[in-house]
């Protein structure tokens, strides 16, 4: 008897699951799992990977990304933008990237074997980029776009909002609202900054290669010259000769060095004139040091330096 309780019930059990088929088929089928955690399907809780190869960028990005995506830089600290090798933890990090980011204009050509091996990943030249958004493409030549914060207000933030959201949409209106809100950080940074160089305008400084001109520029400085013009340029000793002169007729006292550039040829410079101060800055920033962890900081960082040597050396304004 129990045997035949037995069969009967599982007769029941197989025409109740067959019933269940025919009515609620989604509810027990594999065509129900959740779906992958890819960007296509779950963008809200999936941040998008983002590679740079220099921390300004990736700070620009985060100011804009927030929490929907995850940087990762391949400069460390202190490296040379213009020379690096990147390793191989890197590489497979820009591998895996959504969207691959470079200055371009000559600044960060070591990158370009990375990016020729990750084949598939979206990139973008800022510099390309921003000339072709400017109608003064001759004004925007100095790969060192992002030491001024005009610029990058204007021309960066925008075009990094639309990539993001190129990639994004889900994420689109996130994006606007921290980019509309960065924009107004930099408006604040950029009018902070003017008024705190008013009091030294048209005041000199030699720099050991163009990393602030787009910043003297803006700020009413005057760089007298710099003593590397490209990455590997030698100066001749007749254009040594005239830098110094110059910095006798405009009471030239500052030579600025980049951090992990090498001062060796400011220090060559400095010997020879009287009374110099070489301050060192960095335009790339520490992800490790407070001072200089956010786009905001590293340009205020700078600002306060140089604001503090040309002050003390008061020299002559350029006419």
């Amino acid at each position: 008897m129990k045997r035949k309780t037995l069969v009967f019930l599982g007769i029941l059990a197989t025409i109740f699951a067959v019933y269940m088929m025919i009515i609620f088929p989604r509810a027990i089928t594999p065509e129900t799992k959740a779906p992958s955690p890819v960007h296509e399907t779950a963008k809200d809780s999936s941040p998008i990977l983002v590679t740079s190869t220099i921390y300004p960028l990736t700070c620009i990005v985060e100011g804009i990304g927030g929490s929907n995506v995850e940087t990762a830089t391949l400069l460390p600290p202190g490296g040379s933008a213009h020379l690096h090798e990147a390793t191989p933890d890197a590489i497979k990090k820009a591998q895996k990237s959504d969207l691959l980011l470079h200055i371009g204009g000559g600044l960060d050509e070591w990158a370009n074997d990375i990016f020729e091996m990750s084949q598939g990943v979206r990139s973008l030249e800022i510099m390309s980029a921003v000339q072709d958004m400017h109608d003064d493409q001759n004004g925007l030549s100095n790969p060192h776009v992002w030491t001024d914060p005009v610029i990058v207000k204007d021309l960066l933030v925008p075009l990094l909002e639309k990539e993001l959201s190129r990639i994004d949409e889900a994420n689109t209106d996130k994006y606007a609202k921290r980019a509309e809100s960065f924009r107004g950080d930099l408006a604040e940074l950029d009018n902070m900054i003017s008024d705190m160089f008013s009091s030294v305008s048209g005041s000199s400084f030699i720099g050991d290669h163009p990393a602030w001109t787009k910043f003297a520029e803006r700020y009413g400085l005057h760089e007298q010259g710099v003593i590397e013009k490209s990455p590997g340029y030698e100066c001749s000793p007749s254009e040594m000769s005239t830098l110094i002169d110059e910095a006798e007729k405009y009471e030239t006292n500052v030579i600025v060095t980049t951090r992990g550039h090498g001062a060796m040829l400011a220090e060559s410079l400095a010997d020879r004139m009287e009374d110099v101060i070489i301050l060192e800055l960095d335009p790339i920033g520490d992800p490790d040091d407070s001072t200089r962890d956010s786009y905001i900081d590293l340009i205020h960082y700078n600002a306060v330096r140089l604001l503090e040597a040309l002050s003390e050396k008061e020299t002559r304004p350029v006419e």
